[in-house]
């Protein structure tokens, strides 16, 4: 799979991530500060900023 995204084609595109946190209490809440990659996601009322970390 590494191969076949580091072939010079197209950037690959997430459509979706979910995020997990295991079985043993319920969780409720929201998430900020998502990392993929080398971005981060920070979810406000007006939108997502979206930067880059090195």
């Amino acid at each position: 799979m590494k191969a076949s995204l580091n072939d010079g084609g197209a950037v690959p595109t997430i459509y979706t991530a979910a995020v997990g946190k295991g079985r043993d209490h319920l969780w409720a809440g929201a998430v900020d500060g998502l990392r993929i990659n080398k971005y981060v996601y920070d979810f406000e009322a007006d939108g997502v900023r979206v930067r880059r970390v090195g």
